[in-house]
């Protein structure tokens, strides 16, 4: 099906269909970790630093697991701390929320404007999805809505 859609779409190549995401989707985290940093991301667009509290509040979970949370973050090099104690991302942690976040948005998309899911479902299914995906499909659906440029933005991380 893939080679099909980048067959009818004249700006897609099979170079394309190797590099698009699958550069930076080396790093394995759970689920949790990837919310994690994907919270962090969403706090702090510009890095300035975001407070335990304020993440604890975004994820609706304890200040306590948010806590426990940041320390394995921390040790795997995804964030670190200011003199202040806010939480920062490295720039590997700000490559991975990224990742999460376009794959977020390209699913949300498909599911919205492809197949006419309801938002609020559309944005559960794809919140869900975005864990699981495989590079391939999601490089697919990518070039399926015609996300391609923003493809390139994640590679140029």
């Amino acid at each position: 099906m893939c080679d099909r859609i980048m067959k009818t779409n004249k700006s897609c190549d099979n170079d394309q269909k190797t590099q698009c995401f699958q550069k930076f989707d080396v790093i394995t985290l759970t689920i949790s970790q990837q919310n994690y940093l994907k919270a962090v991301y969403e706090l702090s667009p510009s890095n300035e630093g975001v407070h335990i509290s304020d993440i604890a509040a975004k994820l609706e979970v304890a200040k306590s697991s948010t806590c426990v949370a940041m320390h394995v973050l921390e040790k795997k090099k995804f964030i670190y701390r200011d003199k202040y104690r806010q939480i920062l991302l490295t720039q590997m942690g700000k490559q991975q929320a990224m990742l999460n976040t376009h794959k977020f948005r390209i699913i949300r998309q498909f599911l919205t404007q492809i197949l006419h899911v309801e938002q609020e479902i559309a944005t559960a299914d794809a919140c869900a999805m975005e864990h699981i995906i495989n590079m391939e499909t999601l490089c697919c659906l990518c070039r399926f809505i015609g996300y391609t440029e923003k493809c390139k933005h994640v590679l140029e991380l």
